[in-house]
């Protein structure tokens, strides 16, 4: 391509640092996350000082625990309850996303008034198996990037990956 982006904005899973390095290095601009779900896409976007501010004008999160009791910021929150504040037909209250988010408490240095969050990944559909590069540790297998690969290359569209041990996952397709 021949452009010169300004910035580039990513959203979905996780970037990873080889990653934005890479997209950084190729266009020689800013490379910018944002956070969000089907739900409500603009949940958080990254300022310039590399943390997430949540739109909380337009959203309400609530970090809580195992048991849905509200988790205090700085620490990291079991799932994250969602209120979308900005849709009016089909409003959305307290809704799990299962993600795993950590609220802070300072203000970052950009002077946004917003809050900032850390992402710790989605809690309830990632598989973990062993890491093959250090003994004891665990390996996190992203839901999108697992369907993806089931999709594009054996071409099924209706399937159920289950994990039963660390060792053993189980693809169910229909007859």
């Amino acid at each position: 391509l021949h452009i010169s982006p300004r910035a580039v904005m990513t959203g979905g899973e996780t970037m990873g640092a080889a990653a934005r390095e890479h997209i950084r290095h190729s266009f020689d601009t800013a490379v910018r996350a944002s956070y969000g779900a089907s739900e409500f896409l603009p949940i958080a976007w990254e300022c310039a000082h590399g943390h997430l501010h949540v739109n909380e004008d337009w959203v309400i999160l609530e970090p809580v625990d195992e048991r849905y009791r509200p988790v205090p910021r700085g620490h990291a929150s079991h799932t994250v309850l969602l209120t979308n504040l900005a849709n009016l037909v089909q409003p959305l209250i307290r809704y799990d996303l299962g993600d795993q988010v950590t609220l802070h408490a300072k203000r970052c240095a950009c002077g946004s008034p917003l809050p900032t969050l850390e992402l710790g990944g989605r809690s309830d559909d990632v598989l973990r198996v062993p890491s093959r590069r250090r003994k004891g540790e665990t390996v996190s297998l992203l839901p999108m990037a697992l369907c993806t690969v089931i999709e594009e290359e054996c071409k099924l569209f209706d399937f159920q990956l289950q994990q039963h041990d660390d060792h053993t996952l189980v693809l169910r397709i229909p007859h």
